[in-house]
């Protein structure tokens, strides 16, 4: 959402309502609510939650001030787009994201056009959108092995260059001209292309990519890119061929290396120089790997090659998210089991994972199959029940488990005896296969890989400027309210409403506590009133009955007092006599609730003393304008929190909500 001077609109859509009191004519709100109202345009605004004051004239104008959040370009196309969207949006809510369209492979989708890729970048350069500080994220890879892309830059330029991953940013220049000379050239070297290129994702044209990234990083933008996964590919084609896939996913989800096969597979792909490069890591981007989750060490297929810059965290289970009452599966999460991050309708592959979805986070004794159903699946399996799990030990004998290393796989499967779980500490069965953190969080998908911990880095950037702006507005607050007190105490409460607009700015834009906002919305009140200005006023005091109503409820609850209290107060007020700014009789009242607040609760009375106080205020503010009705609501109002009434507690529940209207509810009290 956009909030900005000249448009102000509070968070909870109440501004510039107007409401039809019932049996009265129609009125605007003004006297019960903030509103917003125009402005010459030759003054400033200071706009904050609730409140829009005109500036001191003859000060310099205030900020802008926006709640957007930090705008992220991701570069990306198909599925892949979409699951990195949600789960930007998953680790930091700060992300404002555009999306920009790549056309991918159609062999693999994951794979990214480098020719769609290099347009999108090129558009997104001339664009006027882009501003210094902006993020780019282009999560593609152009993956060459360095023993391949030694070899054509040998053939076409004669240069032999010794590339491992411990010299490819030391040989930087020479890959660079060779990715240059086949730019231009690529008809020259279809053949070299060919041989980088078996999928036809355009090779050739990653000098031009490389040439827009660098760019959009010479423009302002934080440019960050994926290091890809060296070792991923060749180390899954390895355990293949060797008949040791069990043993490599059994080592991803629990850390077990059973008889170190994992460890020796990996070993023989470094010591031969087996590395899959990412070219785009020779741009000027930021090259991001992928860390452990503690950020101590590399995962596992993560990059190590000297270009890289930055790594975080970029393994996720993707967890299935259900309703409580009726178990549908309702979304997905990355980061528990209960935050639907990623809405079931939204997501392109239910239909894929529908076979592990039904099982996978339910508790194992709400699917696990009965002696029955284990005997018709033996006997009899077409007739036997979909919607089971079976244990392994109950089909198959102690040989075949042993032969098919289906003890390593897991404890039950489905019907089709394909696929395999396992129960977690908290009896819910997970799909081993797809645990790639390897912490036993169910999981029907290994979301994994560089591109995921772009993102992370993102997430850490924006963290730690909002931990500066943070820092800055602190002592910004504090300089800001020196001057404001001087002016006051000179009479200048022009200059002081200016310097606590500006405070009040920087406290909503960074979502303070309200009680921070409190002590400078009671400052500000002040030093409005002393100038007549009494719209103004009225907007402030209005905020702080809404803050302090929410305050009242949050910490104190809302709990009548007896009887006999209310009487007492009840003749205090008709004693007294107590009109709109009536303080004398408050000072009965706070006293009398400092002895009954030795049993109750001091906190709660202070604060509907306050309400109350507010509401006076207000009620004469509208009785001044000529507004009498508004005025005898606002009277009304503060003799009910007073007397900590029925009706009194309703109007505080009401403006905790920042819902303002209680003209039904004085009419409803004073019926016949």
């Amino acid at each position: 959402m956009i909030v900005n001077n000249s448009t102000v609109k509070h968070h909870s859509g109440i501004i510039n309502r107007n409401w039809q009191y019932k049996n009265k004519k129609q009125i605007q709100k003004n006297c019960l609510i903030p509103i917003s109202y125009s402005i010459p345009d030759n003054n400033s605004i200071l706009s904050f939650k609730g409140i829009q004051i005109t500036a001191f004239s003859n000060l310099a104008a205030s900020k802008k001030i926006s709640f957007m959040g930090y705008p992220v370009h991701i570069v990306d196309g198909s599925n892949h787009a979409s699951n990195v969207s949600h789960f930007a949006k998953a680790v930091e809510k700060n992300m404002d994201i555009e999306m920009h369209n790549v056309e991918v492979n159609p062999k693999d989708r994951n794979v990214k056009q480098l020719k769609s890729l290099e347009h999108e970048l090129q558009l997104l350069n001339e664009s006027t959108t882009l501003k210094k500080g902006d993020y780019v994220a282009v999560p593609a890879l152009a993956t060459v092995p360095l023993l391949n892309l030694r070899d054509q830059i040998n053939s076409v330029t004669g240069h032999y260059l010794n590339l491992t991953h411990q010299t490819v940013k030391t040989n930087k220049a020479q890959i660079l001209d060779f990715l240059k000379e086949i730019y231009y050239n690529p008809d020259r070297y279809r053949q070299n292309i060919d041989y980088m290129d078996p999928l036809h994702q355009g090779i050739e044209y990653t000098w031009g990519v490389i040439n827009e990234l660098n760019s959009l990083k010479e423009k302002g933008a934080k440019v960050y890119i994926p290091a890809g996964h060296p070792h991923d590919d060749t180390l899954k084609w390895m355990a293949g061929q060797r008949g040791l896939k069990p043993e490599l996913y059994h080592f991803i989800a629990t850390g077990e290396d059973i008889n170190g096969v994992v460890d020796e597979m990996a070993s023989e792909i470094k010591r031969n120089n087996w590395y899959d490069f990412n070219l785009l890591s020779l741009s000027e981007a930021n090259v991001v790997t992928v860390k452990e989750a503690d950020g101590a060490q590399d995962y596992m297929f993560a990059a190590y090659d000297t270009c890289i810059t930055d790594g975080a965290r970029g393994v996720y289970n993707f967890s299935p998210v259900r309703d409580k009452e009726s178990n549908k599966v309702i979304g997905y999460s990355y980061t528990d089991t209960e935050t639907n991050e990623y809405p079931f309708e939204e997501f392109p592959a239910n239909d894929e994972i529908e076979n592990l979805v039904k099982f996978v986070g339910r508790d194992i004794n709400e699917v696990l199959a009965d002696k029955n159903e284990t005997e018709l699946l033996k006997n009899n399996p077409e007739a036997a029940p979909e919607d089971k799990l079976y244990k392994v030990k109950d089909l198959f004998d102690e040989q075949t488990i042993n032969a098919k290393k289906l003890n390593i796989q897991g404890e039950y499967t489905d019907k089709s005896l394909k696929l395999f779980f396992r129960t977690n500490k908290d009896n819910k069965v997970i799909f081993p296969k797809c645990d790639c953190e390897g912490s036993g969080k169910p999981s029907v998908l290994s979301m994994w890989g560089s591109c995921f911990a772009v993102f992370n880095c993102i997430a850490k950037d924006i963290k730690y400027r909002e931990n500066q702006k943070l820092k800055n507005n602190t002592l910004e607050i504090d300089d800001y309210e020196k001057l404001a007190q001087k002016d006051e105490e000179k009479g200048e409460y022009g200059g002081a409403e200016y310097f606590y607009g500006k405070i009040l700015e920087i406290l909503y834009s960074k979502n303070a506590q309200d009680d921070e906002k409190l002590k400078i919305l009671e400052k500000m009140a002040f030093v409005l009133l002393k100038q007549d200005k009494f719209h103004e006023t009225r907007n402030c005091y209005n905020t702080l009955i809404n803050l302090n109503s929410a305050k009242l409820i949050r910490e104190c609850g809302l709990q009548k007092r007896q009887n006999k209290t209310n009487n007492i107060i009840d003749s205090i007020i008709e004693k007294e006599k107590i009109n709109a700014l009536g303080e004398d009789g408050y000072k009965k009242i706070a006293n009398y609730n400092k002895n009954f607040d030795k049993e109750n609760n001091k906190k709660r009375s202070q604060l509907e003393l306050k309400i109350a106080m507010h509401y006076s205020v207000v009620g004469d503010l509208c009785s001044k304008a000529g507004e009498n009705y508004p005025a005898k609501v606002c009277k009304w109002a503060s003799e009910e929190i007073i007397k900590g009434s029925q009706y009194g507690d309703k109007i505080i529940q009401r403006r905790a909500q920042n819902d303002s209207y209680i003209g039904d509810l004085y009419d409803e009290s004073h019926k016949g």
